[in-house]
C-alpha cells in the first residue's frame, strides 16, 4: 500500500478546455491533482485515464456545480482546484513492518507506487494502517494506491476502512464503518477508491485487509 490520501474535490466537465499552459505525461489521477493544488496558477485541471495525461489550466469556469463527480468517457475534469480540501495525515501506525518501509510511506504526499515508495507489512493477512489525520474532517472518500507490480496481489482486495475520533476509539469499537473495497484494481495505475457513507466525521483513520 502506497499513499493512503483522503480527497474532497469538485469536478465539472467541459467540452473544450481552455488556457491549458502545462501537460503532466505517465501521471495518476490523484498526482493530476494534487500538481494543480501546489500550482498557484492553476485553477482547474483534466485527467485522462487512457492517455495518463494531466492537463493543468489558468482556466476556472463560473457556474455553480450541482454534483460533485462527472466524468465524461476516460476524462475527468477538475474544477476550482484550488479550493480543494486534502486531509493530511500526520502521524502513523502499522500492523507489522518489513525493512524501513514503514507507515510514513504512506503519508508522506508522495505518489509514487514502486517498491521503495510504498510501505510494507512483512504478513499477508491481518495487515492495517492506523492514520492519524490533522484534524476532525468529514470524510467523503479514500484513495489508495498500491505497488504497480502486485495488481493481484491478496492485500490489494478485501480492504475496509474505519474511522474514529481517536486511537482509543478504534481499539474500544467505536470506530465508525467508512466502506469496503473489494478489488483488485481494474488497472495497476489506479487507485482503489473506498466511498464514505454521509457524515463519516473523525481524526483517525483505519485501512485494514480482511486477508
Amino acid at each position: 500500500m502506497c499513499n493512503a490520501h483522503t480527497i474532497q474535490y469538485r469536478m465539472k466537465e467541459n467540452s473544450t478546455f481552455r488556457n491549458t499552459y502545462r501537460r503532466i505525461t505517465d501521471a495518476g489521477r490523484i498526482a493530476c491533482v494534487a500538481d494543480c493544488t501546489k500550482d498557484h496558477w492553476c485553477l482547474s485541471a483534466v485527467y485522462d485515464e487512457e492517455l495518463r495525461t494531466c492537463d493543468l489550466s489558468s482556466y476556472s469556469p463560473d457556474e455553480t456545480m450541482s454534483q460533485t463527480e462527472i466524468q465524461s468517457g476516460s476524462r475527468t475534469y477538475y474544477h476550482n482546484a484550488q479550493e480543494l480540501t486534502a486531509v493530511v495525515g500526520i502521524n502513523v501506525w502499522q500492523s507489522s513492518t518489513m525493512g524501513d518501509l514503514s507507515g510514513s510511506l504512506a503519508i508522506d504526499r508522495f505518489f509514487g507506487t514502486t517498491y521503495l515508495a510504498c510501505f510494507h507489512s512483512k504478513g499477508s493477512f491481518g495487515n492495517y494502517l492506523i492514520v492519524e489525520l490533522e484534524s476532525m474532517s468529514n470524510l467523503v472518500h479514500v484513495d489508495i494506491l498500491f505497488r504497480t507490480d502486485l495488481q493481484y496481489d491478496v492485500r490489494n482486495r478485501e480492504i475496509d476502512v474505519l474511522v474514529a475520533n481517536s486511537q482509543a476509539g478504534l481499539e474500544t469499537n467505536q470506530a465508525k464503518f467508512c466502506g469496503h473495497y473489494y478489488g483488485p484494481p481494474a488497472d495497476k495505475y489506479l487507485p482503489g477508491r473506498v466511498k464514505c457513507a454521509p457524515n463519516t466525521i473523525g481524526a483517525i483513520r483505519e485501512v485494514q485487509s480482511n486477508h
